[in-house]
Order: structure tokens, then sequence, then C-alpha cells
């Protein structure tokens, strides 16, 4: 088990590598683009893909996100919800966003990129924009169904 203190209200998040929602997986929009049209198993991304991901720890006390570098698992960023969407997207990054649930049931069987829509033509895609400012998830590919918004801390 690890656990870290909420960077915003100070409650402990405790993960326990069983999915439950604490953890949420970004992969950069454009990696993510290029491993799909891939041979290579969805399950190896993280470990032969290139550094283009983090992770962010979801307290479950307030909601906030605490985003950690995938090699030093260091806190890198901490992001408070938000009622109002941020307004300014420059210099933002776009990622595909998948809580641990989903990123298991995918990874679980040895489904190749180039296959994953053929296999799970369900799947309903998360998105986020992020900047110094704040984060946006979106549902879908559409970027215009805002599920959260959050402020940088």
């Amino acid at each position: 088990m690890a656990s870290l203190e909420c960077g915003i209200c100070g409650n402990g998040i405790h993960y326990h590598d069983e999915a439950d929602g604490t953890q949420i997986l970004f992969i950069k929009l454009t990696e993510w683009n290029r491993l799909i049209k891939t041979g290579m198993f969805i399950s190896r991304y993280l470990l032969d893909g290139t550094e283009d991901y983090c992770y962010a720890w979801k307290c479950k006390s307030c909601g906030s996100l605490i985003m950690l570098n995938p090699v030093t698992w260091q806190v890198t960023d901490k992001f408070k919800p938000s009622e109002t969407a941020m307004k300014d997207t420059t210099d933002s990054e776009q990622y595909i966003v998948f809580d641990d649930i989903t990123w298991d049931k995918i990874t679980e069987e040895r489904i190749k990129g180039e296959d994953l829509y053929i296999k799970h033509p369900d799947l309903q895609m998360t998105q986020a924009i992020v900047n110094k400012d704040g984060m946006v998830i979106y549902s879908g590919e559409s970027s215009k169904d805002i599920i959260n918004s959050y402020i940088a801390q």
C-alpha cells in the first residue's frame, strides 16, 4: 500500500494497487493516437512506450487530483475541484484519461492497440486539457461535455 497526504485538504490518500477509482492515468493524446495504431499490446504501453504519461490520485474527501511523476512518484501538481472551467487553454496539453478500473479492464486481456476498438467498441474515452492554471475533463472526443473542472493550487 502507498499513501500520501492530500495537498488540498490534508486527508490521507491510500492506494492498494487494487482498482477502486483512486488512481487515474493520463496519456498524452499524441502518444495515445500513435499507440493505438501499433501492434503493441496495451498492457505494455507504460513499460515500452514513451514516458508521455502521468498519474493522479484522487482524494476521496475533497475530490482534488494530486499529480504524480510516474518514475519518481513525487507530487508534480495539485488540482482542486472548481465550479467554473478554465477559459484560457494556452500552453495546454491534451490527454486521454483512464481511471484504474477501466485501465485494468482493457489491460487484463492481451489486446493490441490496433484491436482495442474492435474488442471494446463501447469504450467511452475521456479526455483532459491541462495547463498551469487548471484542468478540464471531458467525456467523449468532442471536448464539449465537461465531467469535472479543476483549478491549479
